[in-house]
């Protein structure tokens, strides 16, 4: 029929969203509208909501990786947000990225001041002459104690002072140092 158009291509394909078009999971026409709202006089290109939605997805990504496995680690299996906040101060990047925000729930990050930590000993000779040599044969050294001499006090030392007071029903002894 000469007088009837020809159905146009473009109706007959199904519709697809800009974020499948794009292969991303996150909304892109979403963030696209929010920009929209956020600086509402300055113009918008068609492509940064589309970059603005991978990077954020980037982001989450890496994020639910490592506060997974911080849950695994921990025999849970559901993330919780102190997996999230222990995944972002584990890894250098997200911490210079979010690591100062404050996620509820989120506890703190496990920290020991060094001061609060207790003082490594140092070995001496005497610790390594108490071990016997082991052979070449694959014998595993014997630690065998060492013998320690009681300790003395010395004379700078003050001795402790006991003082006793007595009452009417009972006697009291003050240690004082």
């Amino acid at each position: 029929m000469p007088g009837k158009a020809s159905p146009s291509p473009k109706r007959e394909q199904e519709y697809r969203s800009r974020s499948s078009r794009a292969g991303l999971t996150f909304p892109v026409s979403r963030i696209h509208r929010y920009l929209r709202r956020a600086y509402p006089k300055q113009r918008i290109g068609s492509t940064a909501p589309i970059y603005l939605a991978a990077a954020l997805e980037y982001l989450i990504a890496e994020l639910v990786e490592i506060a997974g496995t911080q849950c695994r680690d921990a025999g849970r299996r559901l993330i919780k947000p102190r997996h999230i906040r222990l995944a972002i101060s584990s890894d250098q990047e997200l911490s210079d990225l979010i690591g100062k925000a404050v996620i509820k729930e989120g506890g703190v990050q496990p920290h020991i001041e060094s001061a609060l930590l207790p003082k490594k000993k140092k070995t001496t000779s005497q610790d390594t002459d108490s071990t016997t040599q082991a052979g070449s044969k694959g014998k595993k050294a014997i630690k065998t104690p060492k013998q320690t001499a009681p300790k003395t006090r010395k004379s700078s030392e003050k001795k402790p002072t006991v003082v006793e007071v007595e009452d009417d029903d009972e006697d009291y002894s003050l240690q004082v140092i």
